[in-house]
């Protein structure tokens, strides 16, 4: 259950940092400045969606602080874990090229070890994500609770437009663009 929350707060978290890009209102914050926290889901807090956030639920100068210093170690550690993740891509796709019994022999070790940094790096947003929610009082929980629904599409709506369309298009043939 505590897990979902974490979850459902990195989604809020997400959405609100488009919000903010979209409008054209994200600022940055003095040593925070530049890259975003996120990568494979995207969900997490740069500069400028932290702040944005921050004025909503109204966090305290230490609050804000707090914070900042959870997503500057979370993305340090994410930073050192992408770039294992890399090393591993490249040497699957050098590995490609080789002959199959040195390709079949060494391809599981790779792919497990890119699950990992992949696992690793779920459990790192995970964990400032927990720290972050941790730092909110009741209120400011309730408060992004309800951000979150607020911004949450309908239920049982999701994939539907899609499905509508390829439903359309069914037996029309390729596009003729």
């Amino acid at each position: 259950m505590h897990m979902r929350r974490v979850f459902k707060l990195a989604a809020v978290a997400a959405i609100s940092s488009a919000l903010a890009i979209a409008q054209g209102q994200g600022r940055q914050l003095g040593a925070a400045k530049g890259k975003g926290f996120g990568g494979f889901g995207g969900f997490g807090l740069g500069a400028p969606q932290l702040e944005r956030l921050a004025e909503f639920l109204n966090l305290t100068d230490q609050q804000l602080e707090q914070a900042r210093a959870i997503w500057e170690t979370a993305r340090a550690e994410e930073d050192q874990l992408e770039t294992e993740a890399g090393k591993i891509r490249q040497q699957i796709q050098e590995l490609i090229k080789a002959p199959t019994a040195e390709f079949d022999s060494q391809i599981q070790a790779l792919l497990t070890a890119y699950a990992e940094a992949e696992a690793q790096e779920l459990a790192i947003k995970a964990r400032a994500m927990n720290r972050f929610w941790n730092l909110l009082t009741p209120e400011q929980q309730q408060k992004a609770s309800e951000l979150e629904k607020l911004l949450k599409p309908p239920a049982g709506n999701s994939g539907k437009q899609k499905e509508n369309k390829e439903k359309e298009n069914k037996g029309k043939g390729p596009r003729k663009d």
